[in-house]
């Protein structure tokens, strides 16, 4: 299920709207924008996820465990390659987390669209509903574009914990 859900939201996010079957305003069948105002692309996810673009960030949740969002960044460093800026993204990531481990592939959005993808777990701290420090751990994918200049970054969560059960279905 994870698998369908992050292809999904590859295709919608990166791929001409044409592509897919869609309703008399553009929107591919099943699904609906979550994406915030300004934004060089469109995130759409399915019908049944929580709007969360109130974050300032084009964003979606389904239930307590699964998040996606897009966002845009403009690289220091304006001739940033996607290696660069990918580079320099890791490295953030080391510098804030604990142990940090990940898992980098080259990949590709569409037929022509160069990507990376990355794969780690981070630590949540969180409340639970009574009042309870609780820990987990969310298993973090995004995919890593260039477009216009800007890094397109598409990430989802999910706890690790129910990451095998979502993605063997």
């Amino acid at each position: 299920m994870i698998k369908r859900i992050i292809s999904l939201l590859i295709i919608t996010l990166l791929c001409s709207v044409a592509l897919v079957g869609c309703n008399d305003d553009g929107t591919p069948r099943g699904m609906f924008s979550v994406t915030v105002e300004g934004e060089p692309f469109t995130l759409f996810v399915p019908d049944g996820w929580t709007d969360n673009r109130d974050s300032g960030i084009s964003s979606a949740y389904f239930g307590l465990n699964v998040i996606a969002t897009a966002r845009a960044y403009a690289p220091e460093n304006a001739n940033a390659t996607l290696s660069d800026y990918v580079d320099a993204y890791v490295e953030e990531l080391k510098q804030t987390h604990e142990n940090f481990s990940f898992t980098r592939k080259d990949a590709a959005l569409g037929k022509d669209t160069p990507a990376v993808r990355l794969e780690y777990d981070l630590s949540r701290k969180a409340i639970d509903g009574a009042g309870n420090d609780t820990d987990s751990k969310l298993k973090t994918i995004q995919y890593i574009s260039m477009h216009g200049g800007d890094a397109i970054v598409l990430s989802f969560y999910c706890e690790s914990s129910a990451f095998e059960e979502y993605a063997e279905a």
